[in-house]
């Protein structure tokens, strides 16, 4: 890409146009040319857009991947282990309700 052109002020196109028809047509094809560099390189940048958001849906999907739903083995899943259901009450033993040793016969 060349030296991006300069818009023209209202005074410089007078100035130009007072010089002539060449130098208003001289004016108007670097435009020109300016405006084609840009689309050119628009479409470059949409392009590369479209790439990288296809590389990051790879990457977020391959990263949703689990032993639960592909065929990883577990061990690949790491440390961090799933979330299960918490029971209401705690699992174990249960103590009877505590006794006075005057309750006792």
């Amino acid at each position: 890409m060349t030296t991006p052109v300069r818009i023209p002020t209202a005074e410089e196109i007078r100035v130009r146009y007072q010089q002539g028809k060449e130098a208003v047509v001289a004016v108007f094809e670097q435009l020109l040319a300016f405006i084609h560099e840009l689309q050119v390189s628009n479409q470059e940048l949409q392009v590369s857009i479209q790439e990288l958001q296809a590389r990051i849906q790879a990457l977020e999907d391959q990263l949703a991947k689990n032993s639960r739903n592909s065929s990883k083995p577990p061990s690949s899943d790491g440390l961090k282990q799933p979330k299960t259901a918490r029971c209401a009450r705690p699992v174990g033993r249960t103590l009877a309700p505590s006794r006075d040793i005057r309750d006792i016969p």
